[in-house]
């Protein structure tokens, strides 16, 4: 008897247990997500570390065009159900609106809870 392991979801959670639960491994991806995020990053005490922080340059319109240009059509939305044709169909002022809201994030290093989640959808697909 073989056992397929492409059609199965395996994972292991931060205590090293193997999840194959769907809702388990979703779970677990969510845990791993979000905490990846969510942690700050610390320098040790080292001189070669102590360096000034710089500001970030703000973020150009034309770097958001470019972004917003380079969307793929006909995908599925994230958690906030906005598909990429929206923002592609929007005027100058939606485009304006979007570079205002990408620096005062990129400024504040404050990520919005959307942005930081992710949805998988197995497909299923045997790669036999």
């Amino acid at each position: 008897m073989q056992f397929d392991l492409a059609s199965k979801q395996i994972i292991q959670d931060e205590e090293g247990k193997v999840k194959t639960d769907a809702e388990e491994v979703a779970e677990t991806w969510r845990k791993y997500c979000k905490k990846l995020y969510a942690e700050e990053e610390e320098l040790p005490d080292d001189p070669r570390f102590n360096t000034m922080e710089e500001k970030e340059p703000p973020i150009l319109l034309d770097e958001v065009i470019q972004a917003i240009e380079y969307l793929k059509n006909n995908k599925a939305p994230g958690p906030d159900k906005v598909i990429a044709e929206v923002f592609k169909a929007g005027s100058k002022e939606v485009t304006h609106q979007i570079h205002n809201i990408c620096n005062l994030i990129w400024l504040s290093s404050k990520w919005l809870e959307d942005w930081v989640q992710s949805t998988y959808q197995w497909l299923g697909i045997n790669t036999t």
